[in-house]
């Protein structure tokens, strides 16, 4: 069902993202920012793809470079 469900809308999570998570997180540890892994592993996701991202913790993907939408924002 879920496999059927979600085809063709799930992103992998392969080298090329998980090159960028780790930049991600190396460059927000060197700033005193850390940011939790599965933020870190959405930003890196979206990075890598060119994905939008939406959240309502914005302030979590600020200064990333991730392009973000408040969904509970008007």
């Amino acid at each position: 069902m879920l496999k059927g469900d979600c085809a063709g809308r799930i992103l992998a999570y392969d080298l090329t993202v998980a090159v960028i998570y780790a930049d991600v997180v190396a460059w927000r540890e060197r700033e005193g920012l850390p940011l939790a892994m599965a933020d870190a592993q959405m930003a890196a996701t979206c990075l890598a793809y060119g994905a939008r991202l939406a959240t309502r913790n914005v302030r979590h993907f600020e200064g990333l470079g991730v392009p973000w939408v408040n969904p509970w924002q008007s």
